[in-house]
């Protein structure tokens, strides 16, 4: 709750940010073109980075690449969120 989604939540990956750039409704980003289909071993980065309406969130992405049957991550460190305060 309180939170949006600031910048793209999906994309390409690269040696800099590549196609597609995935947004949302209002976010700035347009969708894929219509005849883009994800191909296997393609890279790419889930990112939804929410924030608040300050401008204050969080900045961090998944890795990982498109297999026969979705995404498989290549972070071997595991994804946690500590809790502060």
């Amino acid at each position: 709750r309180g939170f949006k989604i600031y910048d793209s939540i999906a994309h390409g990956f690269g040696v800099d940010l590549v196609q597609p750039s995935i947004g949302i409704r209002g976010s700035g980003y347009a969708a894929p073109p219509a005849d883009f289909c994800y191909e296997e071993n393609m890279v790419m980065v889930i990112q939804p980075n929410p924030m608040d309406d300050a401008g204050r969130g969080l900045q961090i992405g998944d890795l990982g690449i498109v297999t026969p049957d979705g995404f498989e991550s290549l972070h071997t460190y595991p994804m946690a969120f500590p809790r502060c305060g």
